[in-house]
């Protein structure tokens, strides 16, 4: 399954195999690791990158181990992997985008 969503903003790309999920999400140019907060919780997830506040918010239908989220920064990409909680339980994970809060950033959350 592969999903490309085009937002305000933000362009995204996610993909799903049976035991994981792979998101990209496209960055400004000269973005760097210190500039993002990548926050992953079982059940949701929140990306803010200085200077724009949080670019990508959503809840996850079914849950990751977030502890074993792995993220890189590869040609202009943020790269996420994120692992199913329940391999067998479904092969799809749905992310369902809340609305960016411009106000506000991921740590502050506590996401």
């Amino acid at each position: 399954m592969r999903l490309i969503i085009t937002a305000t903003q933000v362009r995204f790309e996610w993909t799903q195999y049976s035991a994981e999920i792979n998101l990209s999400v496209a960055l400004p140019a000269g973005t760097r690791a210190r500039d993002l907060v990548v926050a992953v919780q079982p059940f949701e997830m929140c990306i803010s990158l200085r200077g724009y506040g949080v670019i990508l918010r959503g809840s996850l239908h079914r849950g990751v181990r977030h502890r074993e989220t792995v993220w890189t920064i590869e040609e202009g990409q943020l790269r996420l992997l994120l692992v199913k909680l329940d391999h067998g339980a479904s092969k799809t994970i749905g992310l369902r985008r809340i609305a960016p809060d411009c106000e506000s950033d991921c740590a502050s959350d506590g996401v």
